[in-house]
């Protein structure tokens, strides 16, 4: 919002559609700055989402899972 100007809703329109990669036509065009963000969101976007990924893999993968159910009963 703050660098672009957009309004909220442009903004949140922007971001859904670059972090879910989509990549429907933008709102308005957007300025170099503008750019760098939006490849800064989706760099972090995609870094989170495998660590999350990977993080849920191991945990399933090592059995830590089982036994913390195993714990529960």
């Amino acid at each position: 919002m703050f660098i672009e100007k957009y309004s909220f809703s442009e903004a949140l329109y922007m971001t859904v559609i670059a972090v879910s990669m989509v990549g429907f036509k933008e709102v308005r065009g957007i300025a170099d700055e503008g750019r760098y963000f939006t490849i800064f969101l989706i760099l972090v976007s995609f870094g989170t989402f495998a660590f999350t990924l990977s993080s849920l893999s191991k945990y399933l993968m090592t059995g830590t899972f089982q036994r913390y159910y195993k714990n529960i009963k």
